[in-house]
């Protein structure tokens, strides 16, 4: 299994370059993002999306990475302090399928596998990590 920092383009947004904190790549089985969150909240926006925040960017380049690169599957974990609660309901938000193709309406090819999706978000916050 191969523990890289990938530098992946955005997609359609002009928004430059997504950087990921962390990606494990275990292919051809899983594509897994992992966002790490230490004091701050996630980005509720990102520089040409207003609408577009930090998980949904993770998730729509995430996506489309695992696709591109022949991976079976994608996850994206948010690791964060259990105070930053707007980081935690933002991904709880996504966990509901629709709310996903709501957020990427461009993303036709997510509408048969966002219910499988949804159910790859995970959360842990840094105690649960640090004592495993």
């Amino acid at each position: 299994m191969d523990c890289v920092h990938p530098d992946l383009s955005a997609l359609l947004f002009g928004e430059g370059r997504t950087k990921v904190d962390l990606a494990i790549l275990a292919h051809p089985t899983a594509a897994i993002f992992v966002e790490a969150k230490h004091k701050s909240e996630i980005s509720t926006r990102t520089t040409h999306g207003i609408h577009r925040d930090q998980l949904i960017r993770n998730i729509d380049v995430g996506t489309h990475y695992a696709r591109q690169h022949g991976y079976k599957s994608f996850s994206l974990i948010l690791v964060a302090d259990p105070q930053l609660k707007k980081s935690k309901a933002k991904l709880d938000h996504y966990k509901n399928p629709q709310n996903i193709l709501n957020a990427l309406p461009h993303r036709e090819d997510l509408k048969t596998t966002a219910e499988s999706l949804a159910k790859e978000l995970g959360y842990l916050t840094w105690d649960q990590l640090l004592a495993h």
